[in-house]
């Protein structure tokens, strides 16, 4: 009887065993080649939902705001610009990758409005930070347009910081 028991208690050991393994495998597979990819796509996506929010505060009293409050829960940039490509408004979210103003970044916006057209996905290297920048541009009512941009790469110490927090997992889940 008592060898009955201790052969469940190594059974059930060496399945928790494997089921930690796996786990921690997924997590680290999951981390280490797919991250960046995921990333991309969660900015990606972060664009296109700020560009459909943006519709929704167009009409707001606090438009200004409003395009704050959306940049920074978003962490991207936005910029609403006139048909003559004057700044109307511009709110950038303190991270890696907003495109400026500068003569490189006017190719798209030309682009956008000599076409007429309603919404666009552009991606190009951001001249500034040399990295890849997605933007979603938008027409707005008025004549205005909205430049919605964001870094599709992610930050060292973002990545950084996952690392360090995975090694940390591994250590506890092992002992």
């Amino acid at each position: 009887m008592l060898k009955t028991k201790n052969n469940i208690h190594i059974v059930i050991f060496k399945y928790f065993l494997i089921f930690s393994l796996t786990v921690l495998g997924l997590l680290w597979v999951f981390q280490i080649l797919f991250f960046r990819s995921f990333y991309r796509i969660q900015k990606i996506n972060d664009v296109k939902i700020g560009a459909s929010e943006m519709k929704k505060i167009e009409n707001s009293v606090n438009f200004g705001k409003e395009i704050n409050r959306l940049a920074f829960d978003k962490g991207v940039c936005i910029e609403i610009i006139n048909s003559s490509y004057d700044i109307i408004y511009g709110s950038a979210y303190f991270g890696k990758g907003c495109v400026s103003g500068g003569q490189e970044t006017y190719q798209y916006k030309y682009d956008f409005i000599s076409k007429n057209k309603n919404t666009e996905t552009y991606e190009m290297e951001n001249p500034d930070f040399n990295n890849n920048t997605v933007i979603q541009a938008l027409k707005l009512k008025n004549k205005y347009y909205a430049f919605i941009n964001t870094s599709i790469e992610p930050v060292d110490s973002i990545v950084s910081l996952i690392h360090k927090q995975l090694i940390v997992i591994t250590i506890l889940t092992l002992l």
